[in-house]
């Protein structure tokens, strides 16, 4: 009987984690995660980093190849994978085919991604006429700067990580030598 418990909790561990993968794939799942994921200090950092790079590279690229603002957008909402910053993109979107500038309607949203710095200085490219150079040279410094949060990161969760594996091998230990005491007792005079 006893031989059956770690039987039965990789058993439990496999089914959590073929549930979670499935969960993982249906849409109110990933929206709830990425909500749980963007309120996390650090990670929510390195997250909008990322995003305003995407932002900022693919309007760049776009931008030098003469598309309008407006498909440039509509390409990159189709680019990314984040429902949050989808839906962040679709207002900005719905505010320029209104006849807002880009800088005016990333002010007019209330965004994770999308703070008053980043507006005023996409407001920058937009009143100099180079909002390509202004993209490519922010792009770079965004680019060092989540460099250096993911350094942090790493640093950080080395230890957490360590201990979770310690307590992993730990735990396979007493799985295994569990039943060898049980059979000592057994025979005991």
């Amino acid at each position: 009987f006893r031989s059956w418990y770690g039987a039965g909790i990789l058993a439990c561990f496999l089914l959590c984690a073929l549930g979670l993968r499935r969960l993982k794939h249906h849409k109110k799942m990933q929206l709830l995660s990425e909500q749980m994921l963007i309120k996390i200090p650090v990670i929510a950092s390195i997250i909008i980093i990322r995003h305003q790079i995407l932002f900022m590279n693919t309007l760049s690229l776009f931008i030098t190849s003469g598309v309008p603002l407006s498909t440039a957008l509509e390409n990159l909402n189709s680019l990314s994978h984040n429902h949050l910053f989808k839906t962040d993109i679709q207002k900005i979107i719905n505010a320029i085919v209104e006849g807002k500038s880009l800088s005016s309607a990333i002010k007019s949203i209330h965004s994770y991604f999308f703070n008053q710095e980043f507006a005023m200085l996409i407001a920058v490219g937009e009143k100099t006429g180079n909002l390509k150079g202004v993209f490519d040279k922010a792009s770079a410094a965004y680019q060092q700067l989540l460099a250096k949060k993911l350094q942090r990161l790493s640093t950080l969760f080395a230890p957490i990580l360590m201990l979770v594996i310690g307590l992993f091998i730990t735990g396979l230990m007493v799985i295994m030598y569990l039943p060898i005491i049980n059979i000592g007792t057994m025979f005991r005079f």
